[in-house]
């Protein structure tokens, strides 16, 4: 008797709290219809509460579908009184889960009540992550910035939406490896290249450097033209092949240069002619020191961009340093200076170059007897020819680059050599100028 007692007592018990939670819902939908959001979320929260298991088909729709309507208008009002409902930002996550869970039951009952209104609002709140993402990222939060640009780009891809939003995939990669969220970062990277993704890139001088910079976003680059703190906007598409080189940095962030490699090897074959990637394979190869295979990269680079004048004075510089080619040395730095007149590099390789040679006929004549003094006069004048053609690129350096120590040292021994000693005095003055610095 007294286990049937205890039964009807719970029956009776569960029969109330059920009527009870039926009772806040209908109350709740009443107060956000007024519209009072205030009243609206403590009677959906009463009704959560008191739980809504088991609710009927119906009744259960309708509390997913308006839990999920007073949420998101909490979310997005700019009202004071509502706003301070949220105090932990945590209204857009309730309304999402709510109106997905609203789409999951009606879909298992087959009776499709509230789905489609509840879809068009998990648009509104696809979007209200997105910018919450910009948010986070004006409060350097760039974990949470890379949760919910991600968040952003999963909701678009439900069924009724169906949309594939790589610009928020992509943000929510760079986002996470500010965050040194790596493994995200590698995931979301990855998913990018299979999704064959094509992002736009956006570039502006720094009005105060004078150094044009990349943006990670257009919001910040929009508004740093709006500033005044940037001029000379660029805006400009951008292909697949640059994730593996994003990819790449991310695997060399964490030490791993093989798989960074791998994954530029990847992506050379997958895109051949990506200057960008031959220039990352180059550096691979630089680094490594396997300079052959650094020099045959960047050939297929200058074919790729024959007016990159740096290109050809990095190439002479490898054949004259590392792969003993000296005369192919000479005509592709000269080929550097045709490109660029102002290229310092190769003026000054040019004649460091010629200023070895001098060095070389130097260490002969030091050979020769005293009874050699006709071959000693020939080799001083050959030894002086090459000073003087070391002499125009030196000084064509000098001018492009008047702070650089190697330049300066360089002229101060050629007009030495030459007997300018005035030129010579300048460059010593100009030396202990630079060394005080």
């Amino acid at each position: 008797m007294k286990k049937l007692i205890v039964l009807f007592a719970f029956i009776v018990f569960t029969a109330s709290t059920y009527g009870q939670a039926v009772s806040k819902l209908k109350s709740a939908i009443i107060d956000f219809r007024k519209p009072n959001y205030v009243t609206a979320k403590a009677y959906i929260d009463e009704a959560t509460e008191l739980g809504v298991s088991d609710m009927s088909e119906k009744n259960l729709s309708k509390y997913y579908f308006y839990l999920g309507q007073i949420y998101y208008r909490i979310h997005v009002s700019e009202d004071s009184t509502i706003s301070a409902l949220d105090p932990n930002n945590e209204a857009l996550d309730i309304a999402t889960k709510a109106l997905q869970d609203l789409i999951a039951h009606e879909k298992q009952s087959g009776k499709q009540r509230n789905s489609e209104e509840g879809l068009n609002i998990l648009r509104y709140c696809a979007s209200g992550y997105g910018s919450r993402a910009y948010e986070h990222i004006g409060a350097q939060d760039f974990a949470a910035a890379s949760k919910d640009f991600f968040k952003s780009y999963q909701l678009k891809l439900m069924e009724g939406i169906s949309y594939t939003d790589t610009a928020s995939l992509f943000n929510a990669a760079l986002m996470a490896n500010n965050a040194e969220l790596y493994e995200d970062a590698i995931n979301y990277y990855n998913m990018l290249i299979d999704l064959d993704y094509q992002g736009i890139v956006h570039t502006a001088v720094n009005v105060s450097t004078g150094e044009r910079e990349e943006f990670d976003n257009k919001k910040v680059f929009d508004n740093a033209i709006a500033t005044g703190t940037h001029n000379e906007p660029s805006s400009k598409v951008t292909g697949a092949d640059n994730l593996y080189i994003l990819l790449s940095n991310v695997y060399k962030t964490q030490g791993n240069t093989e798989k960074a490699n791998e994954v530029i090897k990847k992506g050379r074959a997958k895109y051949p002619n990506s200057n960008s990637l031959i220039v990352e394979e180059f550096n691979y190869y630089l680094n490594a020191k396997k300079y052959k295979e650094a020099s045959d990269n960047l050939a297929l680079a200058i074919q790729q961009d024959p007016n990159n004048s740096i290109y050809y004075s990095i190439q002479g510089n490898l054949y004259y340093n590392h792969l003993d080619k000296k005369a192919e040395a000479v005509d592709i730095l000269k080929k550097a200076i045709e490109v660029d007149a102002n290229n310092k590099d190769a003026n000054y390789m040019l004649g460091y170059i010629e200023v070895e040679k001098s060095n070389d006929i130097i260490r002969e004549m030091d050979k020769l007897s005293l009874s050699q003094q006709k071959k000693y006069n020939e080799l001083d004048k050959k030894q002086k020819d090459h000073l003087r053609a070391a002499l125009p690129y030196l000084e064509k350096a000098y001018e492009v680059d008047p702070d650089d120590i190697s330049t300066v040292e360089a002229l101060k021994t050629v007009y030495y050599q030459l007997k300018n000693m005035e030129k010579n005095k300048e460059m010593i003055k100009r030396l202990a100028e630079l060394n005080a610095q």
